[in-house]
């Protein structure tokens, strides 16, 4: 926690940096100097929203409450921190004194823009291959690339790095694997898997012609006079048919 504190002939300020982790207690510190009336009503803020007015909590937030130890203190507990809480919070007791505070909340890595720990790429031969780690975290994290093989190893040179981002402008075979993006501070660390596989290009294809289909060659029996003689013909089968009928009437004498 840091402190500043400002003397004047007609305010007392002080201003403070309070830092805590997500999820635990923060407590804003507001205690009276002894110069000021007791009698004169203590308020807290958060940026334009007011927070309590006097013994009362005023702000629809179970989170958020008075810690009055004694009697010139007035400290502002909030528990179960969360990040839409990081800002400024003042105390001040009319005209005379004011105390700032400023709530910094850190919180553990976390990716963004992705559902998983996992993500499966193909990409072209040849092509610009770009993996994006977004992370976020406070402190800020570090973050190390890898590509997972017999053994797991720091990308440093083969490739080129941006922080949060790993770019390789011309893949080719080699380029697939298994890339491990990991996310680190000293809240904990988190992870993201990058499965790649280069495919060659597909080559263009001629479209296949129509093809033409020739006509049927039917072998159609002609009975005359009682000799069956046997004819190709190319006949659709419509015809055929027509053929049949015909011998067979000759056959009966007709």
């Amino acid at each position: 926690m840091n402190k500043l504190r400002i003397f004047s002939d007609s305010i007392h300020c002080e201003d403070f940096t309070i830092s805590v982790l997500e999820g635990e207690q923060a407590v804003l510190p507001c205690v009276l100097p002894t110069e000021v009336d007791n009698n004169i009503t203590v308020t807290w803020s958060f940026w334009d929203e007011e927070i309590s007015f006097g013994d009362n909590v005023t702000i629809n937030d179970d989170r958020f409450e008075l810690y009055r130890p004694y009697k010139n203190d007035w400290y502002l507990r909030i528990t179960s921190v969360q990040l839409k809480d990081v800002g400024r919070y003042i105390c001040s007791a009319g005209e005379s004194f004011i105390s700032v505070s400023t709530l910094v909340v850190e919180f553990s890595p976390r990716l963004s823009d992705y559902k998983g720990d996992e993500l499966f790429v193909q990409i072209c031969y040849n092509t610009r291959l770009t993996l994006y780690c977004n992370a976020t975290g406070l402190p800020r994290p570090t973050i190390t690339w890898y590509k997972i093989g017999d053994q797991l190893k720091p990308i440093l040179s083969d490739l080129e790095l941006y922080e949060q981002m790993i770019f390789i402008p011309e893949v080719d075979h080699t380029s697939s694997g298994v890339y491990l993006c990991k996310v680190k501070n000293k809240h904990g660390e988190t992870s993201m898997k990058f499965h790649v596989t280069v495919i060659d290009r597909m080559t263009y294809v001629e479209p296949v012609q129509k093809l033409k289909v020739p006509r049927q060659i039917v072998h159609a029996p002609i009975v005359t006079n009682g000799v069956g003689i046997s004819h190709f013909f190319r006949l659709d089968r419509s015809i055929v048919k027509i053929l049949y009928f015909l011998a067979i009437i000759s056959s009966l004498g007709y």
